[in-house]
């Protein structure tokens, strides 16, 4: 018989305590970083850190708050937590349950977590199937990479984690893909109704893909000896070894850089925080839900349209693979003529070219001014000898990648 679980009702206010009692499964990954982030093939978590770990289990005070962007991430994960577990519960078919609890490991009382949703037991004859779902939001980039190269070593110590904590046998990630320009666009839009309705708006289109995984035993027991470990320390009162490269990028962006590596430091590696990083562009905050609308209907369109841009690139290349040999032009049936030709490119100012010989060319225009003012002579005759001079655009122009594109006549139905 599986042992009982440890329940406990946790309320709001009673969240960031209870989580001070043990480490919960969205932490784990901290106990497992990469050491060498310039190295693709290592294995770990490339956001984590155990002493960062260590601060917060010891409630010592962080020397920064969160960045306004890092604080619009944890809002979109929240927001589009609903719109995960919806979909996940769409396509699988299966009945989910939110969770209120803190879920205590009686085995290993150091293990804990808050699960985004149960799923309803499945029962197979005698055997009791107990499993559990995380719902996440990722960017087009994070969410391409996971789906070409799996589960992310975070996330599968996340799901490990709450899988011994619960005493599940299987557990799972659904996993909703904001795409950037959504991204974009919030990120210039404070907290508050209109971002909500933006992203509550824009959700249903948002691509979704899940990921399920099977208890591993050995990858428990490494997790449950690692956080052992670590939990010891704390209740020593001691921290954990930092990263070992000062140069990490983890470091410069951590809430407790000063108090770790010291205010020199901190003072050395400080980002200035600016509304747009390119422009320095200040943005008007707007609350009229009609202006939010048309945003909306702005941004679903200009999806819709890199959606078929995609799907218009394929066909053409599928046509290119079938185009009959040595044809410029083809019929299919009675009404559809296509022709298929060169293009030149369009001609286009060569900025790079100019910018390269603008020294000398402002040397030049001042040399002609002063000829012009002092030799006027000399300047009417050789007017008069270069009739025809080209203009000075024609010598910066170049002319763009030649194309070859179809072009479809289609004629009317006939009666």
């Amino acid at each position: 018989m599986a042992q009982e679980l440890i329940e406990q009702d946790v309320s709001q206010t009673q969240w960031h305590a209870e989580r001070l009692k043990g480490i919960g499964a969205s932490e784990a990954h901290n106990l497992f970083p990469v050491l060498n982030l310039e190295d693709p093939s290592e294995q770990g978590s490339r956001y984590g850190c155990p002493r960062r770990l260590s601060y917060e289990k010891l409630s010592i005070t962080p020397d920064y708050n969160h960045s306004p962007e890092t604080l619009r991430l944890f809002e979109r994960g929240h927001a589009m937590e609903e719109v995960a577990a919806d979909r996940y519960a769409e396509k699988t078919g299966v009945r989910l349950f939110r969770s209120g609890k803190s879920w205590t490991s009686q085995t290993y009382p150091f293990m804990r977590c808050f699960i985004d949703r149960r799923v309803k037991n499945e029962e197979i004859g005698d055997t009791i199937i107990r499993s559990v779902l995380e719902c996440k939001s990722a960017n087009e980039h994070v969410a391409v990479k996971m789906q070409q190269e799996g589960l992310p070593i975070a996330y599968a110590i996340q799901v490990a984690h709450a899988i011994e904590c619960t005493r599940s046998d299987l557990g799972a990630f659904a996993v909703i893909v904001v795409p950037d320009f959504v991204d974009a666009v919030i990120e210039q839009i404070e907290e508050g109704p209109l971002r909500s309705r933006i992203l509550n708006l824009l959700s249903p289109k948002f691509d979704f893909f899940s990921f399920e995984v099977q208890r591993d035993p050995e990858m428990i027991r490494l997790i449950v000896d690692v956080e052992g470990r670590f939990w010891n320390l704390i209740q020593q009162k001691k921290l954990a070894d930092p990263l070992p490269n000062l140069d990490d990028d983890r470091c410069k962006t951590c809430l407790y850089r000063k108090t770790c590596r010291g205010t020199a430091y901190a003072e050395a590696n400080a980002k200035i925080p600016v509304r747009d990083k390119k422009t320095a562009v200040q943005y008007v905050q707007i609350e009229d839900p009609e202006f939010a609308q048309v945003t909306v209907d702005r941004l679903a369109v200009m999806k819709s349209l890199d959606e078929q841009e995609q799907i218009l690139a394929g066909i053409d290349n599928e046509l290119k693979q079938r185009w009959p040999v040595d044809a410029r032009a083809v019929q299919v049936g009675d009404n559809v003529k296509i022709r298929w030709g060169w293009q030149r490119g369009a001609n286009r100012f060569d900025t790079d070219a100019l910018k390269a010989d603008s020294p000398t060319l402002s040397r030049k225009m001042f040399f002609a001014d002063w000829v012009a003012a002092t030799q006027p002579a000399l300047v009417a005759a050789f007017a008069k000898a270069h009739i025809e001079t080209k203009a000075f655009s024609e010598l910066y122009q170049k002319q763009g990648a030649p194309t070859r594109p179809f072009v479809f006549t289609v004629k009317g139905a006939k009666e």
